[in-house]
């Protein structure tokens, strides 16, 4: 019962300071509409995936749970992808829940391909109050009085509109892209009559590279990311190896003292090159690391290319007087 008190002390705090929790995925490189927009369609793929991850297992009964869906195709041509991604994440008692819609423009220029993508959606956070517990609160005969200001008695939640924006640059097995997350800081009010219920939720900068070098039957991919609100940062480095449809990789996220968070292993096969099916562990290497069983984290995703149709014109005849 200690663990869930400090867990709700660590999520009201968050509260005070007016921020969310940075999302955090793996396998994240694999479905990169989470990174970026400017992936909306991209590779002339239709492509859908389904993400769960439960972290810090056994922290307490309710620790921290994300579920990632999204699903993009590209529209009139190569060039224009259309999307859709939902986030849903619960922390505690906290439930925060994005569903966002996504476009994006592809421009090929020689080897090369410069990709634009924004997103434009809603926010939702929910806090759980007949679930919390306060020291000095009375629970008696069901009844919920946390006999505290700053904890709801009820259930309460609010909406908020967001907006986010990415670029891409892709050079044969080079990638380089650069995203805004919640670039309007999205403001969410949750209780109407207490203004300290009032969250902002942080906009986010994702910087993240990979470059893919191929041999014979080997893809050897290294990779990072690195997420910053300019007052706090995260650094993930990874590598990844595919070897005849089966893949697996390692990373390492944080990078110096107190931020060093997990070392990580990735698993995972692709059937016919249209599934592929992914499952990640985190070993958490901070403070917590006695207090937890690790993370876990399991993708599917379905992709199939999109051809476009070419227009038959038929025969042209030329008239010689306009030659």
């Amino acid at each position: 019962m200690k663990k869930e008190y400090v867990l709700i002390a660590i999520l009201f705090v968050t509260f005070q300071v007016k921020a969310q929790q940075w999302l955090e995925f793996t396998q994240q490189n694999h479905f990169n509409l989470f990174l970026n927009a400017a992936y909306t369609g991209y590779d002339s793929n239709i492509k859908a995936t389904i993400v769960h991850r439960s972290q810090y297992t056994f922290l307490t009964k309710r620790a921290i749970a994300s579920q990632f869906g999204e699903f993009s195709m590209p529209i009139f041509n190569k060039n224009y992808g259309i999307g859709v991604k939902i986030v849903n994440d619960f922390i505690g008692y906290q439930r925060y829940t994005l569903a966002e819609l996504t476009g994006a423009y592809h421009l090929d220029v020689k080897k090369s391909r410069l990709s634009f993508g924004i997103g434009v959606g809603i926010v939702n956070l929910i806090i759980n109050g007949s679930e919390l517990r306060a020291s000095g609160g009375d629970y008696e005969n069901e009844a919920v009085i946390h006999n505290d200001e700053f904890l709801p008695n009820i259930n309460i939640g609010g909406v908020s509109p967001t907006f986010s924006f990415g670029m891409l640059y892709k050079m044969q097995g080079f990638e380089l892209g650069a995203a805004i997350q919640n670039i309007n800081s999205p403001n969410i009010n949750l209780l109407k009559s207490n203004s300290v219920t009032n969250v902002n939720i942080d906009r986010t900068i994702n910087i993240h590279s990979s470059y893919v070098i191929r041999w014979t039957n080997v893809n050897i991919k290294p990779m990072v990311n690195y997420n910053t609100d300019f007052v706090k940062h995260q650094l993930q480095l990874g590598i990844n190896t595919e070897i005849n449809n089966i893949y697996f990789g390692l990373a390492f996220r944080g990078y110096s003292g107190h931020n060093n968070d997990a070392v990580m292993g990735e698993i995972g096969m692709k059937i016919k090159e249209k599934i592929r099916i992914g499952y990640s562990y985190d070993y958490n290497v901070s403070f917590l690391n006695k207090s937890n069983f690790g993370s876990h984290e399991i993708s599917i995703s379905y992709t199939v290319p999109k051809a476009f149709k070419i227009k038959n014109k038929g025969n042209v005849l030329f008239n010689p007087r306009f030659l």
